[in-house]
């Protein structure tokens, strides 16, 4: 309304440049929508829709024409039974074009996609033969795993979908997630700022927090985060080579003998190689402990913890953690330990909660799988579910053992225990020489804490497991039990049938149109009917007997 007044004059806020505004937004027309490229048309497309038109063409003219005709005069009137033929057929008519339109309508004649937006667009037959078109997205569309129709191979949230070899792989293409892509979304940073790659100039992505608890977006490399360890490292030669240190030594009594000199191998490339995302598969839950650092390797979390600062290195799409981290270390946040205690009790309580609240959300639907499959054990699409929750609950045991096996080889080590002291260690350089004159309880009690937590999450998870394998091997059993009582069945009606072909054939023989004078023997009929009778009755018996007397039984109880 307010265009149209402008336009006539009637509002008048003046100049020309208002003027110039009008005219422009009067000649914006909507941007016509984007066409999605046509990637896949089925090489039987042409045959399945001529099939479709004449089944459709036939069946209107069965339904349609004979009623007309008979109202309009042109056929004279029929008898009842002429009628139950007519009927008959048109009913024959309808039911085959719609068993032809049950066959065919999953058939996809033409399919359009778009690989960036991963939107697709297909084309299918209708009842009268016409072509639909409907859009729906890669993420609607699944293999098909339960339905029983011979021409579906995909089903989505609006139709099933059947494509030929050529179309399948163009849809597995789109519905497969990708591994790299070219072009990578920008991520957000808390100062506002973006990146284009997680990989910017070798330099990746990371959180570091510093004593106080303070969060920073930092890049790092390789090199960098391994020249900042080294610089954070006290090295042992600026105390072994001077007078003071030797003072020192004979002035502190010792607590062991040699035994309790110890050295603490200095960080490598190697050691933070294994932090890298390109080894999220091959590498396994760690603490590592070298001079000056503590590498924690626990997907999601990957991080080194220095004395005074604590570099986190996360994985694609872990995103979600860092309000997580960022809570934790502010909590415990504290300037009576040391800030290795702080932060590595900040990374062990966030590993634990991820695996506890990945725990929480799989068991419930695992013990829901189980309770389906317990009622009834052949539903195709409960076998699917239950598949795939023991993958994924074998994927989070996997997990959990190896932070808890991290978490005892850590407890088992004194020497690392002693060395995970990295504050003490930089004040008090000649400790490296002597690990074993402090004691080391308070960091045993911090991982014993968390590891209590795991070996919980661990008894569930392995629990779970335990109830889904008997389960699996109840349903094993009655599915045994009914391929057992089927084979059984089989047998009886295959014994039946060959006990019944002896007397067939006798009395086939006499059905011969020939002249062999049997007929005409008193009783003869009788005993001849009597013996084809008793005949498969009086040998399933005896065959019933030997079975018995072999273990074998062949009753229908199931």
């Amino acid at each position: 309304m307010m265009l149209r007044g402008l336009q006539r004059g009637s509002v008048r806020l003046g100049g020309p440049c208002m003027r110039l505004a009008v005219r422009a937004l009067s000649s914006v027309e909507p941007l016509p929508p984007k066409q999605l490229p046509l990637v896949y048309e089925a090489p039987l497309a042409a045959r399945v829709t001529a099939i479709t038109r004449a089944m459709a063409a036939t069946n209107a003219i069965t339904c349609v024409g004979i009623p007309m005709a008979y109202t309009l005069g042109h056929f004279p009137l029929a008898t009842p039974s002429q009628l139950a033929i007519y009927g008959a057929l048109t009913g024959i008519g309808a039911v085959s074009t719609g068993l032809i339109h049950m066959l065919f309508s999953p058939y996809v004649t033409r399919m359009w996609a778009d690989t960036l937006s991963k939107k697709i667009a297909i084309e299918n037959v209708t009842l009268l033969g016409t072509t639909t078109r409907t859009e729906l997205r890669a993420s609607d569309i699944s293999r098909n795993a339960t339905t029983w129709h011979p021409m579906v191979n995909y089903t989505s949230l609006q139709c099933p979908l059947f494509l030929h070899s050529s179309g399948s792989a163009l849809l597995d293409t789109l519905l497969s997630p990708k591994l790299k892509d070219a072009v990578y979304d920008a991520r957000r940073r808390r100062d506002k700022a973006s990146d284009t790659s997680p990989m910017l100039f070798g330099k990746r992505l990371t959180l570091r927090f510093d004593p106080t608890g303070r969060m920073t977006h930092e890049d790092f490399s390789r090199h960098d985060v391994l020249k900042m360890v080294r610089k954070a490292a006290v090295p042992a030669s600026t105390w072994s080579d001077t007078p003071e240190y030797r003072a020192h030594v004979k002035a502190r009594p010792s607590s062991r003998s040699n035994k309790g000199v110890v050295d603490i191998p200095n960080i490598h490339m190697r050691d933070i190689r294994k932090l890298d995302n390109a080894f999220a598969i091959a590498s396994k839950p760690s603490i590592t402990v070298r001079r000056g650092a503590i590498l924690v390797n626990a997907d999601p979390i990957r991080a080194i913890i220095m004395q005074n600062n604590c570099v986190i290195f996360l994985q694609e799409g872990a995103e979600g953690v860092i309000p997580l981290l960022e809570s934790n270390f502010k909590e415990f946040d504290s300037q009576d330990h040391p800030f290795e205690f702080t932060a590595l009790e900040s990374l062990l309580l966030t590993i634990c909660t991820i695996l506890e609240k990945d725990s929480a959300r799989v068991l419930p639907q695992a013990q829901a799988a189980i309770d389906k499959m317990s009622q009834d054990a052949t539903l195709a699409g409960e076998l699917e579910t239950l598949r795939s929750m023991k993958n994924t609950l074998d994927e989070l045991n996997s997990r959990v053992t190896g932070t808890r096996k991290a978490f005892v080889d850590i407890l088992e080590n004194e020497e690392d225990l002693r060395m995970m002291h990295l504050t003490k260690l930089h004040d008090d350089p000649a400790l490296v020489y002597d690990l074993f004159s402090f004691d080391s309880e308070e960091l045993e009690s911090l991982l014993e804490v968390y590891l209590e937590d795991i070996y919980d999450t661990q008894t569930r998870v392995a629990l779970m497991l335990e109830n889904m394998l008997n389960t699996k091997n109840i349903a094993m059993l009655k599915l045994d039990a009914k391929r057992n009582y089927l084979m059984t069945l089989n047998l009886t009606l295959t014994l039946w049938t060959t006990l019944i072909t002896v007397p067939t054939f006798v009395v086939g023989a006499f059905g011969m149109n020939l002249n062999s004078s049997l007929q005409e023997v008193d009783y003869l009929f009788y005993i001849v009917s009597g013996l084809a009778i008793g005949f498969p009755i009086g040998a399933y018996r005896y065959i019933l007997r030997y079975f018995r007397q072999r273990g074998i039984s062949l009753t229908w109880k199931n």
